[in-house]
């Protein structure tokens, strides 16, 4: 059988695509916090937006790095994990913020979330993750197709 990994191409376009992402990060004398998250994956950093009041954004800053599953939920599945350092972790420039939003909503939906959630945006915060580790796997490669 061929290998199910993707090349750094295929993973490049799989990244591309606006996936959920389990996000997982380190928490003392527990098991990882495990959350969905959006994500978006530019300049070699996958980034995701979080509030700074929230445990996952203080369990980030903590740990100093975290792990996410992009994965598919369909057969034949395909998934790309990655593990790496927090390089940043800033405001979120409004055009970053409404390309995150457009990326998984329709443009209905997302001016409407983007209004919504006007009042609590400048509580939000980027974290950028620079990949130190991919595992990736599609298993269209496989003949049986899983």
């Amino acid at each position: 059988m061929s290998s199910l990994r993707m090349t750094p191409t295929e993973r490049e376009a799989f990244l591309a695509e606006p996936h959920l992402c389990a996000l997982a990060v380190e928490q003392a004398d527990r098991p990882p916090l495990v959350v969905p998250v959006w994500y978006l994956y530019d300049n070699a950093l996958v980034s995701i937006h979080t509030a700074r009041g929230q445990l996952k954004t203080e369990l980030l800053r903590r740990a100093g790095r975290f792990s996410v599953c992009i994965q598919t939920y369909q057969v034949p599945y395909r998934y790309v994990s990655a593990e790496g350092a927090i390089v940043a972790i800033e405001p979120i420039p409004a055009s970053e913020r409404e390309a995150m939003v457009a990326r998984y909503l329709s443009p209905e939906q997302g001016t409407m979330y983007l209004r919504r959630t006007e009042a609590v945006a400048s509580d939000d915060v980027a974290v950028r993750m620079r990949p130190e580790r991919w595992r990736t796997v599609d298993f269209s490669r496989d003949v049986d197709g899983f």
